[in-house]
């Protein structure tokens, strides 16, 4: 009756993100309500009063952090824990927070791009766009690295999903973003 227990149990060194008194995202306004606005595309993590619903799952953990490489930007910091699975990830906008808006995906407008810095070439990163209300629409598409322990850009092409996984349908909303760093 207005109080509720959380519970968290860390597998290894954990970073949790900043949060609200009282709450469990972080401070900003909505309009109403006193909840923190949803991050929406462009995705920079730099606007730390935005509730970018980070959601970790299969043995991994997203935290906003520093850049180590630039103290002056804040990254997604995306770790796969000892023992993770090889599906572990983070979703973006998960736990059924969604984005800010839905990606508007169209017609010549398929692409999402993601900077990452990877220990390794050749880590394959999936990156899955879906409805936050309906697991069953969704797109995958699959990357992997060209440089190790270096910032590149990789570059998602949604209108060339993965073998075996569901084609872009314009008319669909896809709200919610999960990547899966070395995935398989």
């Amino acid at each position: 009756s207005g109080f509720t227990n959380r519970v968290f149990t860390p597998s290894g060194d954990t970073i949790l993100p900043v949060v609200c008194w009282e709450s469990c995202s972080g401070c900003g306004s909505t309009g109403g309500g006193g909840g923190a606005a949803n991050a929406g595309l462009p995705l920079t993590f730099t606007d730390t009063t935005l509730n970018h619903a980070l959601t970790g799952f299969g043995g991994a953990n997203g935290a906003i952090v520093v850049d180590p490489t630039d103290p002056t930007n804040n990254v997604l910091e995306l770790e796969k824990t000892s023992g993770a699975q090889t599906w572990g990830g983070v979703s973006v906008g998960g736990g059924g927070a969604g984005l800010a808006s839905a990606i508007p995906f169209a017609a010549g407008s398929t692409v999402l791009t993601m900077r990452v810095w990877s220990p390794t070439s050749g880590t394959p990163f999936l990156m899955k766009v879906e409805d936050k209300t309906d697991p069953t629409v969704s797109v995958e598409v699959s990357v992997s690295t060209t440089m190790a322990s270096s910032w590149e850009t990789l570059t998602f092409d949604f209108s060339q999903q993965a073998p075996g996984t569901a084609a872009i349908n314009f008319a669909s909303t896809y709200d919610m973003l999960s990547v899966f760093p070395d995935f398989g």
